[in-house]
């Protein structure tokens, strides 16, 4: 087995996650919640400082290890929310499942992605965002790798 180092796993994950300049999904994300090395960041529009709150809550709840940061988070009482309880679940899964793990919500697609060794993660992932996708197109990003591939935490 060939061993990763977290610069090549972050630089593998940043071709596969559909970055790259011309890539279909390179439209700016409403909301997008990235868990980093050190720090989980929140960037994109929601819709009040609460909503925030609770999603904040929902990483520090699975990650209290990762710092919250505010990556240019915008509030604005226009913008309509996915329901923030489903949300809040999938944040929850992906924070225990995953490593490096991000969701991009977009106003047509849902883009996921990280590092995991199970093969039931795009699974989990795919049923806890299933009410989020009504009218969206799942975009998996999701890197299997094996567990001695992964990332000490």
């Amino acid at each position: 087995m060939r061993a990763f180092n977290l610069q090549q796993l972050t630089l593998l994950l940043f071709f596969l996650s559909g970055s790259a300049v011309g890539s279909p999904v390179h439209a700016e994300a409403s909301l997008e919640v990235r868990f980093l090395e050190r720090k989980v960041s929140f960037s994109g529009t929601m819709d009040s400082e609460e909503t925030g709150q609770r999603l904040a809550n929902a990483v520090r709840s699975v990650r209290p290890d990762l710092a919250i940061v505010n990556a240019g988070l915008t509030i604005s009482p226009d913008i309509e929310m996915p329901d923030v309880g489903d949300l809040e679940s999938a944040l929850t899964e992906l924070g225990i499942s995953t490593h490096l793990g991000r969701i991009e919500i977009r106003p047509d697609s849902i883009l996921v992605g990280g590092i995991t060794d199970s093969v039931v993660t795009i699974t989990a992932l795919r049923i806890r965002l299933n009410s989020l996708l009504e009218g969206r197109r799942f975009i998996n990003r999701i890197c299997i790798v094996p567990s001695a591939d992964l990332p000490e935490i």
